[in-house]
């Protein structure tokens, strides 16, 4: 077994207290880690501030499986991202994660942003929620994304914008998404993997295409 009683990182976006523990479990190969952090531990991520999960279980398995136990992370001023899941070294994929009531508004970096067209900044006239849950499947080294986000209370400026939904499913090559956004309108494209690291994204709204962009160098 291996043990760290206490382990103090401190800085000006970072303040983790935490005890760590490994072993082995039983007369299995597998190691269990293993870490406690503080209640006032949290992280800050461009100007957002969050807090560490109480606790945090990976178990690494002999057939070079890494798997991580569901926890949770949370954003003080609301809302959640949860994970789960594992990943076989040169194998398959199987990851799990969701967002729960989480304001548009504090996504890391946006409010403070000037607003297009307003003497205020982003945080100040975005209005709305995002809730999301995806499973990224497959091979690890070129896994597929689907599953589904939700916007719910959606304001600009004093102005109500109504729910929007996006579907995300797998497809060969990459992964598709359509569905209801802002207004009503209609977002509809595809993620395409490209034999290298390289994507391409195409995006129709309500039938008008954008373009493509390109990901990836």
């Amino acid at each position: 077994m291996l043990r760290v009683e206490s382990l103090r990182a401190y800085g000006r976006d970072v303040d983790l207290a935490t005890n760590l523990r490994a072993e082995r479990q039983g007369t299995s190969r597998t190691v269990r880690f293993e870490a406690r952090t503080a209640p006032e531990s949290r992280v800050t991520v461009r100007g957002e501030t969050f807090r560490f999960p109480p606790l945090l279980r990976v178990r690494l398995d002999p057939g070079r499986t890494l798997a991580v136990e569901p926890f949770s992370v949370r954003h003080v001023g609301g809302g959640a991202i949860d994970a789960s899941g594992s990943v076989r070294f040169g194998g398959p994929a199987d990851l799990r994660v969701a967002v729960r009531d989480y304001p548009l508004a504090r996504i890391p970096g946006v409010a403070g942003i000037r607003a297009p067209g307003q003497d205020a900044s982003i945080g100040q006239v975005l209005r709305g929620q995002l809730n999301a849950s995806f499973a990224i499947v497959g091979p690890s080294k070129r896994p597929c994304l689907s599953g589904g986000l939700a916007l719910t209370g959606l304001g600009w400026a004093g102005r109500p914008l109504g729910d929007g939904r996006v579907a995300f499913r797998c497809v060969p090559g990459g992964t598709r998404f359509e569905g209801p956004l802002i207004d009503a309108r209609a977002i509809r494209g595809q993620v395409r993997r490209a034999p290298t690291l390289k994507g391409t994204v195409s995006v129709l709204i309500d039938g008008r295409g954008l373009g493509r962009s390109y990901l990836g160098g």
